[in-house]
């Protein structure tokens, strides 16, 4: 975030390569949030429900889906 959203956003996207974050609910959830601050917002929620189906924490899982609706709406 030092260097903004669109500087993160470059850096998770290299980071979706590697195999020991496949299937790791935050890196989408970090997506999402970058490209909501890029104004991106269909494509923050999309990151987020991605985020939501990957968790196992109910609790986490909720606010991922609260994210989305609220990127949605």
């Amino acid at each position: 975030m030092a260097y903004g959203p669109e500087r993160g956003l470059e850096i998770a996207d290299a980071l979706r390569g590697e195999r020991a974050l496949r299937g790791y609910a935050h890196l989408p959830a970090v997506r999402g949030d970058l490209l909501a601050g890029l104004g991106r917002a269909g494509e923050a929620a999309a990151e987020f429900r991605c985020a939501a189906e990957l968790t196992g924490d109910e609790r986490e899982r909720g606010l991922f889906l609260e994210h989305a609706a609220a990127l949605s709406a």
